[in-house]
């Protein structure tokens, strides 16, 4: 059965749903009918010919999940600090979180605006801020400028990563995993918790690699297609 998403659907002004598929049975062009998007997310090693074979069926993300064992890990980097429900947010830090998304199926998929990806990221980056969507926001401070971002939450009693971006300017200088040693530092610290997990996209090579040069390892793959009604 398609799940009807409130919010995506109040976003895009269109009836969105999503189907994770388990078997081909769950599959209904009849229910399909029933939306204007869909997004279907089906997992590694099963095949499905019908989204394959079928122009309809868009696939925007081969998406992975990495996760990592947490060991004591020491207090992190003092250039790492939270980032407050009262600060404010800049263009600068919008700009950084709009930098995460640039293999997003978001963005990669031609049915949606640049405008509307955007606009997609700062809400995110604002629920985050608010705490609606995070627990915590933690961003690098170089001198005046914040120089990276990562916000958390918790998913499935692990420590789940949302954003994690390093301003273009500053990479190569161990900002991005000086945010993830902070990261688990705060989930030990704050929820005892003692597993962290990310999710990224295949074709962001250089994310994939980052990730497993920083011990995490891969716990999940998927496809997500979307399906438009024409």
């Amino acid at each position: 059965m398609i799940q009807y998403l409130e919010w995506d659907s109040n976003f895009f002004e269109k009836r969105v749903g999503s189907l994770l598929l388990e078997d081909a049975n769950q599959f209904s062009y009849n229910e399909l009918n029933q939306f204007d998007l869909v997004y279907i997310i089906a997992n590694e090693g099963i095949e499905y010919n019908f989204l394959i074979d079928n122009s309809s069926f868009l696939l925007v993300d081969n998406k992975i999940t990495y996760s990592k064992k947490l060991i004591a890990e020491p207090p992190y980097d003092s250039n790492v600090a939270t980032f407050l429900k009262e600060d404010v947010i800049t263009k600068q830090l919008q700009n950084i979180a709009i930098q995460s998304g640039v293999y997003s199926r978001f963005n990669i998929d031609p049915n949606i605006s640049e405008d509307q990806f955007h606009q997609l990221y700062s809400i995110w980056l604002t629920n985050s801020v608010s705490r609606k969507i995070a627990k915590e926001v933690l961003v690098y401070k170089k001198e005046s400028d914040i120089a990276g971002l990562i916000t958390l939450g918790i998913k499935n009693n692990k420590a789940d990563i949302g954003i994690i971006a390093v301003e273009e300017k500053y990479r190569g200088n161990k900002i991005g995993t000086k945010l993830l040693e902070a990261a688990g530092f705060w989930a030990q610290q704050n929820f005892n918790l003692e597993e962290i997990q990310v999710v990224t996209q295949q074709a962001n090579l250089q994310a994939c690699l980052f990730y497993e040069r920083n011990g995490f390892l891969i716990s999940k793959k998927q496809e997500i297609y979307h399906w438009w009604k024409k």
